[in-house]
């Protein structure tokens, strides 16, 4: 786990998909969409600040969902991404 707060849990997300995208020769501005599941509503201000931080002027649509749980223990937010490159 990336830390024990959303803030650091959704810079370490984001971080995780630039990675991965750049493995396959995309961005983060490849990203079209990303869904984000929350524990608590009132983390969303943190995981907005962190998620505007990491994509910078960039900001692909998002859906925010709250949710009753997530499977990984101590994981107060879990996100997806659909994304799209020609290259």
């Amino acid at each position: 786990m990336a830390g024990v707060d959303v803030y650091s849990q959704a810079k370490q997300i984001v971080r995780n998909f630039s990675s991965m995208l750049g493995g396959v020769g995309a961005s983060l501005k490849d990203i079209i969409h990303v869904h984000i599941f929350l524990i608590r509503v009132e983390d969303f201000q943190e995981m907005n600040r962190a998620y505007a931080e990491e994509f910078g002027s960039y900001l692909p649509a998002r859906t925010v969902i709250c949710v009753a749980d997530l499977p990984k223990k101590g994981a107060l937010m879990t996100m997806n991404l659909t994304a799209f490159s020609e290259t």
